[in-house]
């Protein structure tokens, strides 16, 4: 569902319906077309499951409003079949620098503190480190800038480290259950521009 239609040339058209993709240009007209939809598969006597949008085998402790866990949730995505960079959690530089080298280099580092969303805003991101003691220096540095931002101590800060991946398109996907629609799906630009065209 798109109002940007003045902003989709031809080509777009073309994918969307190589793809099977139907696509609506106003959310007048998606609600029409899903409740048309929904009482179509009523009289089909269609079954009306609604699964959990994050499985009880993914282990994670879903809270409402909260983001997964970035490394629970790479662990969901894989154990579902998505492939996803290498990841991993540390409390310190130091383990963060061990971790690194575990992962493969070069890594991302990025800053892990509850409720922390927008991690470049506040400098909690560092890409393309390739030692250890760049790690490790990063990491440093890190807790300190992201722990004055958020107004915490340094030792609240811990680091997810992702192994570097070459240079593609940045998609935002997300996922939440809805209490008409059951699960529902979002996918857009993602990285900085995920509010920026929002």
């Amino acid at each position: 569902v798109s109002r940007a239609y003045e902003y989709l040339d031809a080509g777009w058209w073309e994918l969307f319906d190589e793809i099977g993709v139907p696509f609506v240009l106003s959310y007048r007209n998606a609600i029409r077309g899903f409740a048309a939809l929904r009482g179509w598969l009523a009289q089909r006597d269609v079954a009306d499951e609604r699964p959990s949008a994050v499985p009880d085998s993914a282990g994670v402790e879903l809270i409402s409003g909260t983001p997964l866990d970035p490394v629970a949730s790479s662990h969901w995505l894989t154990e579902a079949g998505v492939a996803v960079a290498r990841n991993g959690s540390a409390r310190t530089a130091g383990e963060a620098a061990k971790l690194a080298a575990d992962i493969g280099w070069p890594v991302v580092l990025k800053a892990q503190v509850p409720g922390l969303v927008h991690k470049s805003e506040v400098g909690g991101v560092v890409l393309d480190l390739a030692d250890v003691a760049a790690v490790e220096s990063a990491a440093e540095a890190m807790s300190l800038r992201v722990a004055d931002a958020m107004n915490i101590a340094p030792a609240e800060v811990a680091f997810e480290l992702q192994r570097m991946i070459p240079p593609g398109t940045e998609l935002i996907l997300g996922m939440m259950p809805d209490p008409t629609w059951g699960p529902v799906v979002m996918l857009g630009a993602g990285g900085i521009y995920a509010e920026t065209l929002g």
